[in-house]
């Protein structure tokens, strides 16, 4: 995804970038992943997903020892 000037992407443009990610089937290797791919920080890609969750954009299925990130 495209970058504004200046650092990570910003929460809207995340949030679509995740919304085609699962529309397309992608996997969501992890939260880590996200931080590399938006630009931002762990804290920040945490707070965003809790978000997410609660507006049933995404949900976390747990898979063993991890969570794994789903469409809603």
């Amino acid at each position: 995804p495209s970058k504004p000037d200046g650092g990570g992407l910003t929460k809207e443009l995340a949030e679509q970038d995740l919304v085609t990610l699962l529309a397309l089937g992608k996997p969501i290797e992890s939260q880590d992943w996200l931080v590399d791919r938006w630009g931002v920080g762990k804290g920040t890609v945490s707070r965003w997903m809790a978000e997410w969750e609660k507006r049933g954009i995404v949900a976390r299925a747990i898979d063993g020892r991890r969570k794994l990130i789903v469409a809603a």
